[in-house]
């Protein structure tokens, strides 16, 4: 459980490290998933200064995300047509709300251990330093957003 707990630990600041390095900024809405991937491993190669090993591990990543994006979004349309006969119901149909729901879970939990691993394959092949300021990044994103949300 606490290795779990780790590796789960570690993708969560890699990948909220990537939103950070980002900007999060208006200018890319409208372009597609894989140029706003393909901008962040920039993003990340620069503010690291990556070796060619560990740039093949980041892509390795980005590339692992699109594709589960990819498979997920394509039964978006199913889900929304779902969704949407169960709510024309007079009454909401529980069990199959929570099947809907059991069903992107699983999907989810199928899926994570692909990301999970290319994160902590990238992350691992980081030096202590580059690793320190992927830490430092976090705090000070946490701590700019920290007014937001339930605390």
């Amino acid at each position: 459980m606490k290795n779990r707990f780790k590796i789960i630990s570690i993708a969560s600041v890699f990948i909220f490290s990537a939103v950070a390095f980002s900007g999060c900024g208006h200018w890319y809405k409208h372009k597609s998933p894989e140029k706003k991937a393909e901008w962040i491993v920039n993003e990340i190669q620069d503010e690291l200064e990556l070796n060619d090993a560990q740039l093949v591990k980041l892509n390795h990543l980005k590339d692992t995300i699109l594709t589960i994006r990819k498979e997920f979004k394509e039964s978006h349309k199913q889900r929304h047509d779902e969704f949407t006969a169960l709510l024309d119901q007079a009454t909401l149909d529980q069990s199959k709300l929570q099947t809907m729901v059991d069903t992107k879970l699983e999907f989810v939990g199928s899926k994570s251990p692909q990301v999970i691993t290319a994160a902590a394959g990238f992350y691992d092949s980081l030096t202590a330093e580059q690793q320190q300021e992927i830490r430092e990044k976090w705090q000070k994103r946490s701590e700019r957003h920290r007014h937001y949300g339930w605390h």
